[in-house]
């Protein structure tokens, strides 16, 4: 049956837009005291309708278009293809989900509903127009109108109901693809504005042209994976101002996950990368090539807590370790997790998760590596590095010094943690080093650029415009 939620994919997709990628590699754990937090930029939204990414943040398959028939934007709508599902994009006022319509109040007869679009439908595909009404609890029967083909100017539509009807909320669903059937062609894409309604004394819509639009932004503590869903956005991992020291810790919380189908979802939190929902699988991390003989920690839990620590050399694991941490009143217990690495790691991955149990939450602060070689080794010394100029839209250059002779790369990540650019190492001797990156081809928005210096990392936010 028809939905315009996105339960039915799997639930892959989800991670793979949901979590953002850390990066960072020291002689210590990043950030493991939560101190840093980042305002991280996800997508703009028209204010009012619900979009694609209600379920699914980040996603290609709806943003803000210039190309506008009434005003300064419309709405672009995309089926695009991820990890080899095809996503269509949508707005919505009110939700639907299969024969569950919940409408938004709005009080007027209305015959008919127009707009504006252009559109480039692919070969047995169709964009989708909904619009479910009530009056007074009841409600009518929802209406299914759909549009084909190729139109490269604004065209007109209008389309009809079974009958005119006193309503006293409304459901309008747009999608590039036929969500009714679940049919959706990548490729398929629709502009749509200017959306009203005709009948007597039909008032305009709310937001009825896109011409509003919101920054969707959550905080994330810099060097950390955290998961989320949600326009809101809805974060199982919020920075919390009760700490065993300095100012934050981090909290993971177990919450309410019915609207996308399921009845709890954990937070979970990594410095590595989180590649699957159902068997909690884990990879990446983060550089690290110290020995350390302890992971210590301090936290406040109301269910049991897992986690995992481990430690590779390139596709081999030299250590892991099971983290469990039980049930622990309203002040901090430290905890101590022993490690036995048999050879020098290149890599170090970390993982916790909430409990099962809905309400269930974990604070955490101060994570540390304590023991062997850590924090006795020599770390390379970087002066001097700047990137500019930023904002741009055409080249970055760049500039740093460093003190001994190291082996540097330059990789460039954008905000969904997708690497978009990995240079070639190069072995460089000491002293001032330039380079330059052509961004031309890049989309608008922040990315981290990253400059890897004999395994460490020195990060900077640069900015596309």
């Amino acid at each position: 049956m028809f939905k315009f939620k996105i339960t039915a994919m799997k639930k892959s997709i989800l991670c793979y837009f949901l979590l953002l990628i850390p990066i960072g590699a020291f002689s210590q754990i990043q950030n493991g005291g939560f101190e840093t937090w980042d305002d991280v930029f996800l997508y703009e939204s028209p204010e009012v309708w619900r979009t694609t990414h209600t379920e699914i943040p980040g996603t290609d398959a709806v943003d803000k278009n210039t190309d506008a028939q009434d005003g300064t934007f419309s709405v672009h709508l995309k089926t695009v293809d991820v990890l080899g599902e095809k996503l269509f994009g949508y707005v919505l006022i009110g939700e639907a989900d299969d024969d569950d319509y919940t409408g938004v109040p709005y009080s007027g007869t209305i015959s008919s509903i127009n707009g504006y679009y252009k559109s480039d439908i692919q070969t047995g595909d169709s964009a989708l127009v909904l619009v479910a009404a009530s009056y007074q609890g009841v409600d009518y029967d929802p209406e299914f109108f759909y549009l084909h083909g190729e139109e490269t100017n604004w065209t007109s539509f209008s389309f009809s109901f079974t009958q005119s009807m006193q309503v006293d909320s409304v459901t309008i669903g747009i999608a590039s693809s036929d969500a009714i059937n679940e049919s959706a062609v990548e490729g398929s894409w629709i502009l749509v504005d200017n959306i009203s309604f005709q009948g007597s004394n039909a008032p305009a819509l709310s937001n009825h042209s896109f011409e509003d639009w919101e920054d969707i932004s959550y905080e994330k503590p810099d060097g950390w994976f955290i998961n989320l869903y949600g326009a809101g956005v809805v974060a199982p991992i919020v920075k919390s101002t009760n700490a065993y020291s300095g100012s934050y810790a981090i909290e993971i919380l177990s919450i309410d996950g019915s609207d996308i189908g399921d009845d709890t979802i954990s937070g979970i939190l990594t410095n590595g990368v989180y590649t699957s929902t159902d068997s909690l699988i884990f990879s990446g991390g983060v550089p690290f090539t110290l020995e350390p003989e302890e992971l210590m920690g301090y936290y406040i839990a109301t269910d049991t807590i897992h986690g995992l620590i481990e430690f590779w050399n390139n596709s081999d694991i030299v250590e892991h370790e099971y983290i469990q941490l039980l049930p622990a009143g309203n002040t901090y217990q430290s905890f101590t997790v022993p490690l036995d690495l048999s050879a020098a790691p290149d890599s170090m991955l970390i993982y916790f998760f909430s409990g099962n149990e809905l309400g269930s939450s974990v604070l955490l602060d101060d994570l540390t590596l304590l023991g062997g070689n850590v924090g006795v080794q020599e770390l390379n010394f970087i002066n001097n590095f700047k990137i500019y100029p930023n904002p741009n839209a055409e080249t970055l250059y760049y500039s740093y010094a460093i003190d001994k002779a190291s082996k540097v790369s330059v990789i460039l990540y954008d905000i969904q943690g997708r690497m978009v650019y990995n240079g070639q190492s190069s072995d460089l001797n000491p002293g001032e080093h330039t380079g330059q990156l052509d961004i031309t081809k890049l989309k608008k928005g922040t990315y981290l650029f990253n400059l890897l210096i004999n395994g460490q990392v020195y990060e900077q936010k640069v900015v596309i415009d």
